[in-house]
């Protein structure tokens, strides 16, 4: 019976790592892909959220921002958020305060450090087709930035995600 078990487990594991590359199963197609150009290469600093033009929450960055092409940034982001003010401190010194024990600052402290609260040039969010799939079909949890790219120098962003700003 253990032996049953154990090819069984065996067998779903096996169809489970080949099937999707076969069937083009979708391994993170829950978070859509955002593209953005900035006022200033932020890609370095830490964010926080804002509203009622009041920060709302700590500190955070996406550590799967990337860059593209003409000052495009990508990275995933569930729901879209364009509330952000990106502040004067960086990824790095918020990693050396944490590792050192130092308390993290309030949200009325974070104000001060506040250099773009509508950091935004343009803003696009992925868009779905009628299956509910998203149209740009970018599997797996890396983004693909040959791709998207190569969307941005056809000037084709509007056919595969949404302007939002």
């Amino acid at each position: 019976m253990k032996t049953i078990v154990k090819i069984i487990t065996l067998l779903l594991l096996t169809i489970a790592m080949i099937g999707c590359p076969i069937y083009n199963c979708i391994v993170d197609d829950y978070t859509p892909i955002v593209v953005y150009r900035m006022n200033n290469d932020y890609s370095q600093n830490v964010r926080v959220n804002i509203s009622q033009g009041k920060v709302s929450s700590g500190v955070s960055w996406n550590s799967s921002m990337v860059t593209l092409i003409d000052g495009y940034y990508a990275e995933r982001s569930m729901p879209p958020n364009m509330n952000v003010a990106y502040l004067s401190l960086t990824i790095s010194e918020i990693m050396e305060r944490r590792n050192n024990g130092e308390r993290e600052f309030t949200r009325e402290e974070l104000e001060q450090f506040i250099i773009d609260r509508d950091p935004f040039i343009d803003y696009y969010s992925e868009k779905r087709d009628s299956y509910g799939q998203f149209v740009f079909k970018n599997h797996g949890i890396a983004i693909d930035t040959a791709k998207l790219n190569d969307i941005i120098r056809r000037g084709e962003l509007e056919t595969y995600f949404y302007k939002l700003k």
